[in-house]
């Protein structure tokens, strides 16, 4: 099984074990780990096992009260609903992040990044089908996609030429010393 694999089954040990003890201390390290649960989910590309872990995480951070904290943990579920594509969700989980930040006089440049995208993502009409799709989307799209097909195909065929440059050079270095 691959490290990210692994990840989520040795998280979620630990965190059973936080929620079994006794002293408060040890069990609200469930927050941090709820955390560490939903980086793994996203890792592994389940975007909505990640919410689940983030909102726990929030709720966990509520709990202890640590309140930049519990902001951080706001964050990573509105970043977790765009990411599932519910954007009116997350833009309205960011719009409060952003009105609490500045009733208390603070800024956090990662809140207006995501509402700066999530607002430009917003505004934004999709196209119903693929010949709505505008040349100015297509074109950077192929050539990136061109450009990523030439450098696998080209590395594939280098790793060869360069094993066998090895190999001979190898050879050769070993007759010149005898």
């Amino acid at each position: 099984m691959s490290p990210a694999g692994l990840q989520v089954p040795a998280t979620q040990r630990a965190l059973a074990r936080a929620r079994e003890c006794h002293d408060t201390r040890a069990r609200d390290w469930d927050a941090s780990l709820l955390n560490n649960l939903g980086m793994a989910h996203v890792e592994r590309g389940d975007w909505r096992a990640a919410l689940a872990a983030f909102d726990a995480a929030m709720t966990a951070r509520a709990r202890i009260g640590e309140d930049e904290r519990t902001r951080v943990a706001r964050w990573m579920v509105g970043w977790a609903l765009r990411n599932l594509g519910h954007i009116d969700m997350a833009l309205d989980v960011q719009q409060a992040l952003k009105e609490d930040l500045d009733e208390i006089g603070l800024e956090d440049p990662y809140v207006d990044e995501e509402l700066a995208l999530l607002t430009n993502v917003a505004r934004r009409d999709l196209p119903a089908n693929r010949a709505e799709v505008p040349m100015s989307t297509l074109v950077p799209a192929f050539i990136i996609s061109e450009l990523k097909q030439a450098f696998i195909i080209g590395f594939i065929i280098f790793i060869p030429f360069l094993v066998i440059d090895i190999v001979v050079s190898g050879a050769l270095d070993r007759k010149s010393t005898r």
